[in-house]
């Protein structure tokens, strides 16, 4: 039993690190970072008027 859980963790390792390279160059890609970019422009601006929401109703709530 020892040596199985020895051999899937090790094995385990050797995935991860296969998984993380190919992630890497993946990332190189152009249409992928475009992708990449386009949804970190949109959850910022997502954020951005969240926060605005937030402002508006706290000043909404005073008047």
């Amino acid at each position: 039993m020892k040596k199985r859980r020895e051999r899937y963790y090790s094995n385990h390792e050797e995935v991860r690190r296969k998984k993380r390279e190919y992630e890497r160059k993946r990332r190189q890609d152009p249409e992928v970072r475009a992708r990449i970019n386009a949804n970190r422009r949109a959850r910022r601006k997502r954020k951005k008027a969240e926060k605005e929401l937030l402002i508006n109703m706290e000043s909404g709530g005073k008047k």
